[in-house]
This record gives structure tokens, sequence and C-alpha cells, in this order.
């Protein structure tokens, strides 16, 4: 299943994106809103002659496209429908509009989402103290 950005298929994204914000849709109506990095960086061995703690990296792109999810209440679910909301060039704007996107969407309380925390700092189980 392709991804999608404004109403068109998405097979590859542009050079500066490194992140982008999505939300994916499943055949039971329920929704997951998260980030996935575009590309990883992958430790190599050092070459013949350099020091032994030598830091040498590869840049690789991720399995962006057949991504499915971070969501262990995902696993075995169908996608209906993979939606890209925001296209970043750093981690620090996506970060942001991942949790601007879970906040003002009310994600983490309505039962049609599945997420269930925010930044790994906000689970909607401890929210039960509110007055």
């Amino acid at each position: 299943m392709l991804w999608h950005y404004r109403r068109n298929d998405v097979k590859e994204l542009p050079e500066e994106v490194a992140y982008f914000v999505y939300i994916i849709t499943y055949n039971d109506g329920k929704k997951y809103i998260g980030m996935k990095s575009v590309w990883t960086t992958r430790r190599l061995k050092p070459l013949k002659g350099m020091r032994k703690n030598a830091k040498r990296t590869k840049l690789t792109e991720s399995k962006w496209k057949s991504y499915r999810g971070s969501s262990k209440l995902s696993k075995g679910k169908i996608i209906s429908s993979k939606e890209i909301l925001h296209l970043c060039s750093n981690k620090r704007t996506a970060t942001y509009l991942e949790a601007k996107t879970i906040m003002c969407s009310d994600a983490m309380f309505k039962d049609e989402y599945l997420n269930a925390n925010c930044l790994g700092k906000f689970f909607d189980n401890a929210m039960e103290g509110l007055i």
C-alpha cells in the first residue's frame, strides 16, 4: 500500500526530507498518529590501518515505504490508508508536529485512536488526576 500526501501517491520523497508525521487508518476505523525517520545510519567496521574505535557510518534509506506503524495495538490489523501529514527536514520539527497533532486531535483519550502516549511522557492512563 502506498503512502498519500495531499491526495497524491508517494513513491519517493525529496532528498531534504528526513522525517514525516503520519496517520494510519485501519479497516476497523481505528487510527494511529506517529513520526517516521526516512534515513537510518548504520555503523561500519573500521578499515584496515584505522584505529580500532574509529567511527565509520553509512546513511541508507529506511523501510518507510512498507512501514506499518509502531503501535503494539495495531499488530494483525489490516491497513486501509496511510497518509503523510507533514514532511520535515529535522527531528525537532517532526517531534513538535507529531505532539501537536496528537494533542490537538485528543488522540490519547478518544477510542478511535490507538495512541496511548505522547512523547513517551504523557500517558492516557496517567491523566486521571485532572480536576
